[in-house]
């Protein structure tokens, strides 16, 4: 008996973490039509989770984001970050161009 609950457990957490993979997700519409222009890197890659000394219980990911056009000047109208989670890019944060 522990073995078939044990092996139910396994296959549902493994349909769960194939189901949260954001590379089989359509990006939000704002991002799906974008010509590919720009190369965007983060520094260390990849990038862990620190603690937070101030504040027991608490992480933060410390990194420098650059973004590069290879081909042209730009403009930056907007920028921001999209978490993936319950299936789908949800807007974390947004930012002006500023």
């Amino acid at each position: 008996m522990s073995q078939f609950l044990f092996l139910t457990f396994l296959i549902i957490n493994t349909t769960l973490a194939v189901s949260q993979n954001p590379g089989y997700a359509p990006l939000p519409p704002k991002l799906d039509n974008l010509d590919l222009l720009l190369k965007v890197d983060h520094f260390p890659s990849p990038v862990f989770a620190s603690t937070d000394p101030d504040e027991p219980g608490t992480y933060f990911w410390k990194h420098i984001t650059t973004v590069f056009s290879p081909s042209a000047d730009i403009q930056i109208e907007e920028g921001g970050a999209y978490i993936f989670y319950n299936n789908q890019w949800n807007l974390r944060v947004r930012y002006t161009g500023e």
